[in-house]
């Protein structure tokens, strides 16, 4: 039985991000486009195109996939493809863009009904541009707001979506050597209902963003990768607070999350390129990795870290199929111990254990000269060992 997925990532550019080469004409782009979805099993259709000056006119654009048992279609009723005349495309689309498909029923859930979506995305201000070759393209947009509204149901009963993103900005480059792809939102809410959660749940935040860089085919030797991921300020509703600390022991303060890591690695492979079938293609090479920010807050505590690392692809054993890393690695922690109290407060860590938990802490970790909920720790790998604040480990 088949269920349906949406495949064209609608709110940042249901025109460019889904393929794998642009052209610099309007007509090229939009003729790469259509080729892209239909190798992927979609079927686009348009009620109108025409040329005005350097703008290509799309009018009444669809996206189908599916067939007679589930389906999904996205409308986007105007589509502007301009030649901005110095080899660049500018994209606009549509503020509104609807979403809606059905799915049969589950036959592995007793009870389950035909399912649903009802999605309207709107997007304000919305601008891209693509630029760069056939080959090498790349693709810039921005926009002052994007959010998505609606209901879904999965044959259990339905459920309401509202969520939103102001000042967004990002980027998008594919090339037959590797791929980047970066996003960064301002505040933003989620808000969810159904009748299998509780109480609604709204979630806000005050920043997001990503930022990826790695290569897509095999070389002989190590080329350069980025991984950023950032959540800054999540806000939980009381409601959830209430149910995982009823007697309010923990702060309820917002949390973030932040990893932002470079390094160096090779492929085996070409990931660019379609697998044979049953063919599993081998794990990337990673030689360097640089931890320029490690970042939790959560719960009244914070951990930060950073350090940089080499890693011997020869040498698989010392660390039990881990290439073997040289490097240090440094941690701090702050707020730790008045969590650990209060979770002992909860009842999560018993209080016969909690001499014991302090005392592995130590062991990895060293409390600051002022007497503050603050320790430190230096993580060191070399001459195949693993040294904790200078006590080998391993």
């Amino acid at each position: 039985m088949k269920h349906w997925t949406l495949r064209t990532g609608l709110t940042l550019g249901a025109i460019l991000m889904g393929t794998t080469a642009f052209a610099i004409t309007p007509e090229e782009l939009w003729t790469k486009y259509q080729e892209t979805m239909t190798a992927s099993g979609q079927t686009v259709a348009v009620e109108s195109e025409a040329r005005n000056g350097d703008v290509l006119e799309l009018r009444g654009v669809t996206i189908s996939s599916g067939d007679d048992t589930a389906s999904v279609v996205q409308t986007i009723p105007e589509v502007n493809l301009t030649d901005n005349g110095d080899g660049t495309v500018g994209v606009t689309l549509s503020e509104t863009i609807t979403v809606k498909g059905t799915t049969p029923a589950n036959a592995d859930i007793p009870g389950s009904t035909p399912g649903s979506v009802d999605m309207t995305v709107v997007q304000s201000g919305m601008t891209m541009t693509a630029s760069g070759t056939v080959d090498a393209t790349v693709l810039d947009y921005s926009a002052a707001s994007s959010g998505v509204k609606g209901t879904f149901d999965s044959g259990t009963g339905p459920a309401n979506i509202d969520a939103n993103m102001t000042n967004i900005v990002g980027g998008y480059a594919f090339s037959a050597t590797d791929f980047q792809t970066n996003f960064k939102s301002g505040a933003g809410t989620i808000s969810f209902t159904s009748a299998e959660t509780p109480f609604p749940v709204n979630i806000g935040f005050a920043e997001l963003a990503t930022d990826l860089k790695f290569p897509v085919g095999k070389a002989d030797t190590p080329t350069p990768f980025t991984f950023l991921m950032k959540m800054v300020d999540f806000t939980l509703p009381e409601e959830a607070w209430a149910m995982a600390d009823p007697t309010g022991q923990l702060p309820h303060d917002p949390a973030t999350l932040v990893i932002d890591t470079t390094g160096m690695v090779r492929l085996l492979a070409d990931y660019a390129a379609t697998p044979a079938p049953g063919e599993v293609p081998p794990p990337p090479e990673f030689s360097a990795v640089s931890i320029k920010e490690i970042r939790l807050k959560l719960i009244g505590a914070e951990l930060t870290g950073n350090g940089d690392l080499t890693l011997d692809n020869t040498d698989t054993v010392t660390f039990s199929g881990m290439p073997a890393p040289t490097g240090v690695m440094n941690f701090s922690l702050t707020g730790g111990n008045g969590v650990l109290d209060k979770l002992t407060a909860m009842g999560l860590v018993p209080e016969d254990q909690l001499f014991t938990v302090r005392a592995m802490m130590g062991v990895f970790a060293t409390p600051a000269a002022d007497g503050s909920d603050s320790m430190t720790s230096t993580v060191e790998f070399k001459d195949k060992g693993l040294f904790v604040n200078g006590q080998q480990l391993q």
